[in-house]
């Protein structure tokens, strides 16, 4: 190997680019003949001629086309040795030829990768900061179910059509559009008319989109969840990097709102974030630090208005809050998994009161039927082992299964019916109590109702507080009792408010009551003292003026 020869393999290996490579073989080659070299792609090489270049491969997707007077022994010589060095550095260059591509663009669709959209962006918005700027990002609804119901294949033409479909609609020249993520799309449309316009254009594009496809056969129907943000809607010194933030807020909304999958972020959405964020570390605290509190209130007979049960209800005195509804935080907690810890805390603490006053009245000699009421979210439903924990929280508290009621919504059920009936009837087998709360509101259950094996319905406040002023609310309800009279089951008013319902009530018979007619919760030892006085008789005399009530 000549010096010439080795120094054109070094300088190969430190090459940048396919001309630092031309020039290498042209230095290294000038003094054998007067020759022209080039580096091309094969789908380019039908540009040069065959009569006057030579061809030779040096990977799959390149070859060296060399242009010279002859072919000499030496030429050939040079560049066979040189071939090897230059495959291997040829098809490196490749390979990050294409990373840098796919840095650049998704390898799926050509659109623009999430980080050079960023860029694009940023420059974009830079250049129009004085104007008024959107960022649009749509999200495929249960991709995930598609893509593992039909396979791959399938989910990828999906998303080119749905990447042809918005590069085709925008129509818009200086919108920068990419595929941010799997499922995601997002488009930056600068220097827009109005807020109207952007709206108007992203449901057009929503509905064109959400037309059905057949791919492969399979005919497609998807739905789209949109979030928008608009630059208006920032701080004056907002970034790109917010509007991309406020819109991923604004579709996360969307994929949780049911009815409206089109959702523009506003200040509320942020205040809402923020407050939740908050309540989300208040929450783990007040778990830590056991600041959560039971109050029960009374469930009444309309036999002789005594008192058969109490429900319940978690609150929240917050050190520097105040009351905190559980409206409020129930259903974060819910989002979050916090759930778990705050529902094993009002199951031990329901199971504990009412042992007590169990406790109480069998050392007094009296029969003691009254039970607590407790909720039961659908997570807690369907968690592995649910069962097992409340049957150890009434043996350690002492409580005979038949004093425990588990509530259990109608929605909550209908998410997970298959669970929920074998969960039902193992509760049954143990003595322990199930009810149907807000009955009539959620996914109907009718078909599932004599397949779950509970004891009571609780209806609606809404249907009881429509109950004197509609006969449709008077027939439903009157529907629900005969359904439950069929069924052998118990039912319960919740929301009772005034006398004329009560009237109502009791005129169509076979219902407990519940509402704050008769009480707000109570706090335990208030509760405590009314379960003892209906255990021997006496009737549960309702506090109607709302002004001697602790509302809590």
């Amino acid at each position: 190997m000549n010096t010439k020869n080795q120094k054109a393999i070094s300088q190969i290996a430190e090459a940048s680019d396919y001309a630092d490579i031309e020039n290498i073989l042209l230095d290294c080659l000038k003094d054998v003949c007067d020759i022209d070299i080039k580096i091309v792609s094969k789908d380019n090489a039908t540009q040069f001629d065959p009569k006057s270049w030579s061809y030779i491969s040096i990977s799959s997707d390149y070859i060296l086309v060399i242009k010279t007077a002859a072919l000499t022994h030496q030429l050939k010589e040079t560049i066979q040795y040189l071939l090897p060095y230059l495959k291997i550095k040829v098809e490196n260059l490749a390979l990050k030829e294409k990373k840098d591509f796919y840095k650049q663009c998704d390898y799926l669709t050509g659109l623009q990768s999430i980080d050079s959209f960023r860029k694009s962006m940023n420059t974009s918005y830079a250049a129009n900061k004085d104007c008024l700027n959107a960022l649009v990002i749509l999200n495929i609804h249960r991709f995930k179910v598609f893509n593992d119901s039909y396979g791959y294949e399938v989910g990828n033409s999906l998303l080119s059509h749905i990447s042809e479909q918005i590069t085709l609609l925008l129509g818009y020249s200086s919108s920068i559009v990419a595929r941010t993520y799997g499922d995601e799309f997002a488009f930056f449309l600068p220097n827009v008319e109005s807020r109207d316009s952007v709206i108007a254009l992203v449901t057009s594009i929503r509905n064109i989109i959400e037309i059905p496809i057949c791919i492969e056969e399979h005919l497609i129907h998807i739905n789209i969840n949109i979030g928008v943000a608009f630059s208006d809607s920032m701080e004056k010194n907002a970034t790109s990097e917010d509007l991309m933030r406020y819109a991923n807020v604004a579709v996360g909304f969307a994929k949780e709102n049911y009815f409206d999958k089109l959702h523009v972020f506003d200040r509320l959405i942020m205040a809402k974030i923020q407050r939740d964020l908050y309540l989300d570390t208040e929450i783990n605290t007040a778990i830590y630090m056991n600041n959560f509190h039971l109050v029960y209130q009374p469930i009444i007979s309309t036999d002789n208005i005594t008192l058969i049960g109490v429900e319940a209800l978690i609150r929240w005195d917050h050190k520097t809050q105040g009351m905190i509804s559980p409206a409020e935080f129930i259903p974060l907690a819910e989002k979050t998994g916090q759930i778990f810890e705050i529902e094993k805390f009002v199951l031990r603490s329901a199971c504990e009161f009412m042992s007590k006053c169990y406790a109480d009245a069998k050392a007094k000699g009296i029969k003691h039927v009254a039970y607590a009421s407790v909720n039961v979210s659908g997570q807690q439903l369907a968690f592995p082992g649910f069962v097992e924990s409340v049957v150890e929280v009434l043996e350690s508290t002492g409580l005979p299964p038949e004093y425990l009621c588990l509530e259990i919504t109608e929605t909550a059920l209908m998410k997970f019916p298959d669970v929920a009936i074998k969960v039902l009837e193992h509760l049954y087998d143990l003595g322990i109590k199930t009810s149907i709360d807000d009955f009539g509101t959620g996914y109907s259950s009718l078909a599932y109702l004599n397949q779950f094996k509970v004891d009571t319905l609780k209806i609606d406040g809404s249907f009881i507080n429509s109950l004197s002023q509609t006969e449709e609310a008077k027939a439903i309800v009157q529907s629900i009792l005969t359904l439950a009279k069929t069924l052998n089951l118990h039912v319960i008013a919740e929301g009772v408010e005034d006398v004329n319902q009560i009237m109502i009530l009791k005129e169509l018979g076979g219902v407990s009551l519940q509402g704050y007619y008769f009480s707000r919760p109570l706090d335990a030892d208030i509760a405590k003292r009314y379960l003892g006085e209906s255990l021997i008789g006496h009737p549960f005399i309702p506090d109607i003026n709302p002004n001697t009530q602790k509302k809590i």
